[in-house]
């Protein structure tokens, strides 16, 4: 989604949302392939497991983490930042 979204806005998590909620954020994924997560850093492992369920729930898909859809986390710059604070701090 080009000019990015929260993961909470976009997958409707954290919203008690009924069936029409689902399927705006059904519509919202139409043809998406493909998530990019910057600022990895900043998910828990509970933020993951939130997402995958909810996207399995949204997509109707079970069996494959995150509704089969492919996520790309950017990894390597958001611990260096972390690095950097530490630095800055000891």
């Amino acid at each position: 989604m080009l000019g990015g979204s929260t993961y909470h806005s976009m997958f409707g998590i954290n919203d008690q949302i009924g069936n029409a909620g689902l399927a705006q954020v059904k519509a919202r994924l139409l043809g998406v392939k493909y998530v990019l997560f910057d600022k990895v850093s900043m998910l828990s492992a509970q933020d993951m497991y939130h997402i995958s369920n909810q996207l399995n729930k949204v997509l109707n898909i079970n069996k494959l983490p995150f509704g089969g859809l492919k996520f790309f986390v950017e990894i390597l710059h958001s611990y260096i930042q972390l690095l950097e604070v530490k630095k800055l701090h000891y």
